[in-house]
């Protein structure tokens, strides 16, 4: 079992999904996920690969990112692993 960092870059604030969309990502796979919004595409990725890179220790060997205009089917992270 891998341990996968899932960033969530988001334009607006909104609905903290995080849980649901981990969930829908991986059945395999331990799935941090987490949130960083704001109008700016390029800050927030850069910002959730410093928390993936912080996460190293933890654990964590793999960083995927999801925008929220893909809709990927379930278990889209574990045929991505494997």
């Amino acid at each position: 079992m891998e341990k996968i960092f899932l960033g969530l870059p988001r334009y607006r604030f909104g609905r903290d999904n995080t849980v649901e969309i981990a969930s829908h990502a991986s059945r395999l796979h331990t799935v941090g996920a987490r949130i960083s919004a704001g109008s700016m595409t390029c800050l927030n990725c850069n910002r959730l690969l410093a928390m993936a890179l912080n996460l190293r220790a933890a654990g964590f060997r793999w960083l995927a990112l999801k925008h929220d205009d893909v809709f990927p089917e379930p278990g889209w992270l574990d045929k991505l692993i494997a």
